[in-house]
């Protein structure tokens, strides 16, 4: 054998060394399969948003594309036979100037009109409206004193009843309504203020007429807090939120198991976006998702078409237990053949499948949590643009400004009135008005 030439392996030793190789590759195997379930997840928490998961969609970069419907072959703007939307004109007694345009040539021949023409009643009305000029109403109050003639000691007038601040109750509700509806900071709320209405107030007066404003509002936030555990539905973010109400919308948060299946209804537009991931993941899991979310819009569309009153009750249920049934196959599908995060969307929601009808046996009940989160949205971004609050007065000022806010919106009214009407009742030690809905008169 020369010195150059390898040596020569025995049957028993390239047995060996094949054994070990196929040992190797099958470790290694192991290892890229478990680097690869790191990449998917680590690129699925990466492309998470609003869309495809319970972010906020205030998280969302401001590069993330918008997803786009199809289009629809339509111009844009309002279709034929849509109705208009116009401005509303106030009535004539509601009108504080009234300007007559006359025309004094015509506009077809230029012949001149006669200045002492019969006036004609018909007209095109115009309406422009306009701020007056603002400035501050400062009232003087003169604390005179006097001395007793019997013990020579002197007694001041007292200010009138409601008169406690340097600012009055409208004042208040300015400071309220822009520091807590509006989310403005103290410093912004202090420069509006003084640029749009001319009134100055220092940094500590604006933080006292805040807790004016909590104390006033505690009574009908109190009333709120007791009336709203009450209601038939409660949609929450807080497990604890949700023991009293008969039927709480939820999404599959851990903590809500607790709630029977028939008190807690899962929150559809969560689904959504969780079957909105799954089919972002590829593969099977993209039918999985696409066959599952075909078969949610079957759900809605009847259910808009009954809340908009097109569709009787007894139809809209009918056509809902049809689509039950559709939506078991997606779903035993998925939990056959998705990947596991996929296959344990689909078992967790086969083995939750009554909470997934809940919201079918109340009344007027939304098949989602959406209105809740609106709610809550602003509280979010508050709580991020902001540095929070230092006392316990200023904690009570945020959250019963957010609590008073939201129904107020709901119901219609006019945010700003209420906070002027509860201001003067507490500065005149009378009961606030309510934050219940007020049936008409």
């Amino acid at each position: 054998m020369s010195p150059t030439e390898p040596p020569q392996q025995t049957y028993a030793e390239l047995e060996t060394e094949a054994r070990a190789l196929r040992e190797l590759v099958a470790a290694q195997q192991v290892v890229i399969a478990r680097l690869q379930e790191q990449v998917r997840e680590l690129t699925e928490r990466t492309n998470r948003h609003s869309g495809n998961s319970s972010r906020p969609p205030s998280s969302d970069p401001p590069w993330r594309p918008r997803p786009k419907k199809p289009a629809s072959g339509k111009k844009r703007g309002g279709q034929p036979g849509h109705p208009g939307s116009f401005r509303r004109l106030e009535p004539e007694s509601a009108v504080d100037h009234v300007v007559v345009c006359l025309p004094t040539t015509c506009e077809h021949c230029g012949a001149c009109f006669p200045e002492d023409a019969p006036r004609r009643h018909r007209v095109r009305r115009f309406q422009v409206v306009e701020l007056p000029p603002i400035r501050p109403e400062i009232t003087e109050y003169q604390r005179e004193a006097r001395r007793c003639r019997t013990c020579g000691r002197r007694t001041w007038g007292a200010l009138p009843a409601g008169v406690t601040r340097c600012a009055g109750p409208r004042v208040q509700a300015v400071v309220a309504l822009l520091s807590g509806a509006c989310r403005l900071a103290r410093r912004q709320t202090q420069a509006v203020l003084a640029d749009l209405f001319g009134v100055r107030l220092a940094l500590g007066t604006v933080s006292a007429l805040e807790a004016d404003t909590a104390h006033a509002l505690a009574a009908p936030y109190q009333e709120l807090a007791e009336a709203v555990p009450r209601a038939a539905v409660l949609g929450v973010e807080d497990p604890a939120a949700g023991r009293a109400s008969p039927v709480v919308i939820t999404d599959r948060y851990s903590a809500y198991g607790r709630l029977a299946p028939d008190r807690r209804s899962l929150c559809w537009a969560h689904l959504a976006r969780d079957f909105r991931a799954a089919e972002e993941r590829g593969g099977l899991n993209a039918v999985v998702g696409r066959w599952v979310l075909e078969v949610f819009g079957k759900v809605l569309a009847p259910w808009r078409r009954h809340r908009a009153g097109e569709l009787a009750r007894e139809a809209f249920l009918a056509e809902i237990a049809l689509r039950q049934e559709e939506l078991r196959a997606p779903l035993r599908w998925g939990e056959e053949h998705g990947s596991p995060k996929t296959r344990a969307l689909c078992r967790d929601l086969s083995e939750r499948w009554p909470s997934l009808w809940t919201w079918l046996t109340v009344e007027d009940s939304e098949p989602t949590n959406n209105a809740a989160e609106r709610a809550l949205r602003s509280a979010v971004l508050w709580r991020k643009s902001s540095f929070g609050h230092q006392s316990e007065t200023g904690e009570q000022f945020v959250e019963r400004m957010l609590t008073a806010v939201a129904p107020l919106r709901l119901q219609g009214r006019n945010v700003w009135r209420y906070l002027v009407e509860t201001c003067e009742a507490a500065r005149c030690g009378e009961a606030a008005p309510s934050l219940l809905s007020q049936a008409p008169a």
